[in-house]
C-alpha cells in the first residue's frame, strides 16, 4: 500500500446512503415501524462498506480484488493498520461489530432451527430508535477517524451532518 492517497470522490453513494438512513428515520419518527430502523441499520451499514470500499481502493488500486472478497471488519481493520492503528482499541468498535453484525442477520439470513433467546433474537431485539442514533453516530465517528487516519481532506465523509436530522438525545 502506498503512503499517498487521491480520492476525487465527495458526494457519492456512501454520502446518499447516510442521507437515506435519516429519511427512514424521520418516516419511523412520523410512523414508528420496526421496519424502517431495520432499513436504517441495514443502509448504514451500507454506507460503511461502500465508503471504506473507496479507501481501500484509493490506497491500494491494484491489490483491491483480492481485499474487496475480505469481511467489513476485516476491512475497517486493513484500512488502520495501514497506518500502524488499531481498530479494536477505538471506543466504538463493538458498536460497529455489532450492527456489522445485524447487517448481515438481515441480509444473510439463514432459515434454521434455533434456542430461544438465540444469539440472533438478541441481536433483532437491538433494533431499537436508541440503537438507531447510537449506531448511525459511531458509523459516522468511525469514518471521519478513518478520515484523519488516512489524511483524507474532511469534505468528502458525510456532507450532511448527523446532528442535522437525526434527535440525537
Amino acid at each position: 500500500m502506498s503512503d499517498s492517497i487521491e480520492l476525487k470522490v465527495k458526494r457519492g453513494i456512501p454520502s446518499q446512503y447516510i442521507k437515506e438512513v435519516q429519511d427512514l428515520y424521520n418516516l419511523y419518527k412520523e410512523n414508528p415501524q420496526k421496519t424502517h430502523l431495520i432499513a436504517a441499520l441495514t443502509i448504514l451499514c451500507f454506507a460503511i462498506e461502500t465508503r471504506v470500499n473507496e479507501m481501500l481502493f484509493a490506497i491500494n488500486k491494484n491489490g483491491f480484488e483480492k481485499i474487496e472478497k475480505q469481511t467489513l471488519l476485516e476491512k475497517i481493520k486493513l484500512l488502520y493498520k495501514s497506518k500502524n492503528q488499531v481498530f479494536s482499541k477505538t471506543t466504538y468498535y463493538e458498536d460497529i461489530k455489532d450492527l456489522i453484525k445485524l447487517r448481515n442477520l438481515f441480509v444473510h439470513y439463514k432459515p434454521q432451527l434455533r434456542e430461544i433467546n438465540s444469539t440472533e433474537e438478541e441481536l433483532f431485539n437491538k433494533v431499537t430508535e436508541k440503537n438507531l442514533i447510537k449506531y448511525y453516530s459511531k458509523a459516522l465517528k468511525l469514518l471521519k477517524d478513518l478520515e484523519a487516519v488516512l489524511d483524507l481532506p474532511s469534505e468528502t465523509i458525510a456532507p450532511i451532518p448527523y446532528s442535522n436530522r437525526l434527535d440525537l438525545k
